[in-house]
C-alpha cells in the first residue's frame, strides 16, 4: 500500500472513518460519514484507496474508503465496477 503514504487521512484518527458502533452492523449515519467524505474529497489517492477497499473484504465491508461509503461500494460491486464505474454512474 505505497499509496497510503500520500493519503490525506494518513494522520487522522481511524474513528473518523470507521464508527466503532457500526462495525458488524454494516452502516453509518450520514452525519458520521460526512467529515471523512470531505477529507477524501481533497485526497490525491482516492482511486487507489477505493481499489483497495473493493479488493479487500475487511475494508469493503465497513467505513469510508476512497471517497465512498459501504453502501456505495456495495452498489459498485453489484454493477461489476470499480472507481471507473463510480465516476460514470455518479454513485
Amino acid at each position: 500500500m505505497t499509496w497510503r503514504a500520500s493519503a490525506a487521512c494518513l494522520d487522522s484518527d481511524t474513528d473518523f472513518f470507521v464508527n466503532s458502533t457500526s462495525i458488524g452492523r454494516g452502516h453509518h449515519t450520514r452525519a458520521s460519514e460526512a467529515p471523512a467524505l470531505k477529507l477524501c474529497g481533497v485526497c490525491e489517492v482516492t482511486t487507489e484507496c477505493l481499489d483497495y477497499a473493493l479488493a479487500v473484504p475487511e475494508a469493503r465491508d465497513f467505513g469510508v474508503w476512497g471517497g465512498t461509503t459501504k453502501g456505495q461500494r456495495t452498489k459498485l460491486r453489484r454493477q461489476g465496477g470499480g472507481h471507473h464505474a463510480l465516476h460514470s454512474t455518479g454513485v
